[in-house]
């Protein structure tokens, strides 16, 4: 897991802006070792240590479940304690909780390519030159970190945890391993838990997935009452967006790198809750919620194993070329096929496509020749399996993980609205949890009501107090516009604050800040619109703000859904314009 898959599982755990407090110490755990073949078909040449925890169930065991991170590449035994006690808590009683790093990733002999250090920050011709160094460096090994023989490791683990059947529980291209798994081992397979797993015909070098999904994500972004009224219909905004930015970048932010923020969303519910006010904004060339959302996007880094990943999706991946030709002669396929599918793409050009796909990572990885590898049945066993869907994934999108469980004759779909990629640690209301739990005890599903976020959907952007709308009443233009620049401005903070990474900064200006009290913040002349800055701290039960600027000034206190207090000398009570898109109520969902 990642560290912001792991901010978001305590928040799912304890469903509460508490939850941004750091978690409690897991329990102790002893990492093991297991040593197996770098090539399953030759078990005396090279082997690789595989590196796992193993938590057993606290009463009677009725099964194992063994879990198995995303990526490739990415790291699972270094945040053990934190899923096995937090998130698998509620299983523990009854099943035994196994931890591995899939070869070449975490602790299981690591694949380390020191050309890839800088691979962000590199140019596109020094990139191809550091993965080409990779592949180079890993000589003949490359081949052999591939799902088959991953999938291998995990039946070795099983012999050596002495248990007859395990229940692999796959996030993302761990959802691959696991259905790649049952369909090898059906025999082996007790159940299976797949969540946004990857598709068995391997990643999704192309990115076709995800533009399968877009216009129906966009529409579900904007579906609260009055949405596209007020922010425009996002598949419209979208497309406007990129045509303009096309002719123009904003403050050096053009189509590739909005494909990127929309590519990004998916596994940020903050990203998708802002992005239909952003594409708004961005068609009235108002650069900065764009510019504050991509600066955002791009401080997260990867936990995933460059090389691991690399290794394993230039191999297997689904690219426009095989894995052993000549890398001369790959651009040129590259750029033949997203030509071909250029509608696909839409409202991107390709050219803003193309530098963001796992495929051009792949162009000068070295021809590498797939071991034999016996096919997999195209049908799974008949095992309980649950699938895990989030309605706002684009990486491994619904309409794929439908197709997924339409392999398995038992298995059920639980599809999360306000929900991205990686369901069990993005569902913030632990509805998915308590489906696990269920699923394993052979119950029937829970109903989960309502969008599995705490985020509201941003409403416009206004570059002026002049542009905010006018509350009704006898109120002053003024005193008015401010009352309802305020109630914009705390809603921005209530979102932004939920992100985590605090001090958080202002659209326009100022910052929010954290206090030593989890139930507290504090606002430092936050501004969304221009000249109404907003001082103050944000706690449960009523609050008192100072507005400054060139607004109306003064004193408000927040309490029971209103705004009450004095502006420039008059005392007003104002009731917010609409109610919180998500379905909360009062004038902070902090509370």
């Amino acid at each position: 897991m990642g560290r912001k898959h792991v901010f978001l599982l305590v928040s799912a755990i304890c469903a509460t802006i508490a939850a941004a407090a750091p978690a409690a110490a897991g329990a102790r755990f002893t990492v093991r070792s297991l040593t197996v073949p770098l090539e399953h078909a030759r078990p005396d040449g090279p082997s690789i240590e595989l590196r796992y925890a193993r938590f057993p169930a606290r009463g009677p065991a009725r099964g194992t479940i063994v879990f198995l991170a995303g990526g490739p590449g990415e790291p699972a035994v270094e945040s053990a304690d934190l899923l096995a006690d937090e998130g698998l808590r509620g299983v523990r009683p009854t099943h035994d909780v196994v931890v591995v790093d899939q070869r070449g990733a975490g602790r299981s002999s690591r694949l380390r390519c020191p050309s890839l250090r800088d691979l962000d920050s590199a140019s596109a011709r020094e990139a191809r030159a550091a993965i080409a160094a990779c592949g180079a460096s890993l000589g003949e090994r490359r081949a052999f970190f591939s799902t088959y023989e991953t999938v291998l490791d995990l039946e070795d683990l099983r012999r050596a945890l002495g248990v007859p059947r395990i229940i692999p529980f796959g996030v993302s291209y761990g959802g691959q391993l696991a259905a790649e798994y049952a369909r090898r081992f059906p025999e082996r397979t007790q159940a299976v838990v797949l969540d946004s797993a990857s598709p068995s015909e391997g990643i999704d070098a192309l990115a076709r997935l995800p533009q399968v999904a877009l216009p129906r994500v966009l529409r579900e972004l904007c579906a609260f009452p009055g949405c596209v009224r007020i922010l425009g219909d996002p598949r419209v905004t979208l497309a406007r967006a990129v045509e303009l930015l096309d002719r123009r970048p904003l403050r050096g932010i053009g189509p590739q790198e909005l494909y990127e923020l929309v590519r990004a969303s998916d596994g940020d519910a903050l990203i998708r809750a802002e992005l239909p006010a952003v594409l708004q904004a961005a068609t009235r060339r108002d650069a900065a919620p764009l510019v504050r959302l991509v600066r955002y996007a791009n401080a997260f880094g990867t936990d995933v194993d460059m090389a691991r990943y690399l290794a394993t999706t230039c191999t297997e991946g689904q690219l426009p070329w095989a894995p052993d030709s000549d890398p001369a002669g790959r651009p040129a396929l590259l750029a033949r096929a997203l030509q071909a599918d250029a509608a696909r793409y839409a409202p991107f050009p390709v050219e803003a496509v193309a530098p963001s796909l796992p495929a051009t990572l792949c162009l000068a990885w070295p021809a590498t020749a797939r071991p034999p590898i016996p096919p997999a049945p195209e049908t799974g066993p008949d095992v309980p399996v649950l699938v895990l869907a989030g309605r706002e994934d684009l990486r491994t999108p619904l309409e794929d993980q439908q197709r997924t469980a339409a392999r398995f004759p038992g298995a059920q779909v639980l599809a999360r609205r306000g929900v991205g990629h990686a369901v069990f640690f993005e569902d913030w209301t632990a509805c998915s949890i308590r489906a696990l739990m269920r699923f394993l005890d052979g119950r029937a599903l829970p109903a989960c009501p309502g969008r599995g976020t705490p985020y509201d959907v941003a409403l416009p952007a206004f570059r002026s107090l002049r542009a905010v709308p006018r509350p009704e009443g006898d109120v002053p233009a003024r005193i008015g516009r401010t009352a309802v620049a305020v109630d914009l401005t705390l809603r921005d903070a209530e979102r932004w604050a939920l992100q985590g990474g605090l001090p958080a900064a202002g659209l326009r200006g100022g910052r929010i800040e954290g206090t030593a009290d989890v139930n507290r913040l504090r606002l430092v002349r936050y501004e969304v619109v221009p000249g109404v800055r907003v001082s103050g701290v944000l706690r449960r039960g009523p609050d008192t703000l100072r507005v400054t600027g060139s607004g109306a000034t003064g004193t408000l206190r927040v309490a029971g859904g209103r705004l009450r207090g004095v502006l420039d000398g008059r005392r007003i009570a104002y009731r917010p314009l609409a109610p919180r898109p998500a379905g909360a109520t009062g004038a902070a969902a902090l509370r």
